[in-house]
């Protein structure tokens, strides 16, 4: 129930944050911050895009580890533990953001080797 809590609350953050950079909201879409009366500094901003992004990995390392426990705990050959270790490690998902406004440069899809 706390990776679901954390989830809800991760979302909201991700949600609100970019909305509230910058008041009225049209702010934000005018030429990067071309009128700073009206948005919060970047360095603010900066501050609380690590601390959501920090909660993200966070909640998604406690996801990723939890059926690992369950597949450590089964009856099976150690192979067969560490060929599903291995398979639920597969699929990486990370995104690269634009340290100047935030907004999302590239998705990828990371594989690992197993």
């Amino acid at each position: 129930y706390v990776c679901i809590v954390l989830s809800i609350i991760w979302g909201i953050l991700f949600i609100i944050l970019p909305l509230i950079n910058c008041h009225p909201i049209r702010h934000i879409w005018i030429a990067p911050f071309q009128d700073i009366a009206y948005c919060i500094p970047i360095k603010s901003i900066k501050t609380a895009q690590i601390i959501v992004v920090s909660l993200g990995v966070l909640i998604d390392a406690v996801i990723w580890s939890l059926p690992h426990f369950v597949v450590w705990k089964l009856r099976l050959r150690r192979a067969h533990k560490m060929a599903l270790t291995a398979l639920f490690s597969l699929g990486i998902l990370y995104e690269e953001q634009d340290p100047e406004t935030g907004r999302v440069m590239e998705a990828k899809m990371l594989l690992t080797r197993a």
